[in-house]
């Protein structure tokens, strides 16, 4: 018995299943699903991720945006860690050449509560950006995200 098979079929057939994982959500699309880097906050330390290990690409708008932010939410995603210590924590999102591609980006950082603690928006030029937060809670949970200007979208690191 032969088998034929129709080409218009066959090539929609892959057309989505190339579609579905090109355009996929990252694992840290909203608050809920928060990727935790409370290993990257080691006291009196600089300690960094990966470069260009985080993406905004595929992600979509989720909760509120910074205050400071223009515009969004857009296409923000989720991070958490839990505050060692009652002091402050500056995070610097790290974008261009090897850092990633992300251009004009937006961070924020968040209580559990979804009340922000510290807020930058970009700067001119889209390079790298960072904020502080004082006056943590030692052992409270909290949030950052990070979104890009009018929707633009990439990769990044945190430094």
């Amino acid at each position: 018995m032969q088998v034929k098979l129709n080409v218009g079929v066959v090539l929609l057939l892959l057309f989505s299943i190339i579609s579905f994982f090109s355009f996929a959500q990252p694992s840290n699309n909203n608050y809920a699903s928060a990727v935790d880097i409370s290993s990257l906050i080691v006291p009196n330390t600089t300690t960094c991720s990966a470069n260009a290990i985080y993406t905004t690409v595929g992600a979509t708008a989720d909760q509120a945006k910074g205050s400071c932010w223009q515009n969004g939410p857009n296409k923000n995603v989720w991070f958490k860690f839990t505050a060692t210590s009652t002091s402050a924590i500056t995070v610097q999102v790290n974008v261009g050449g090897v850092y990633g591609t992300l251009q004009n980006p937006f961070v924020a950082i968040w209580t559990s509560g979804l009340s922000q603690v510290a807020c930058q928006n970009y700067v001119s030029g889209g390079g790298s950006i960072q904020t502080s937060a004082y006056g943590l809670t030692n052992g409270a949970t909290y949030y950052i995200s990070v979104d890009g200007y009018s929707g633009y979208s990439g990769t990044f690191h945190f430094a």
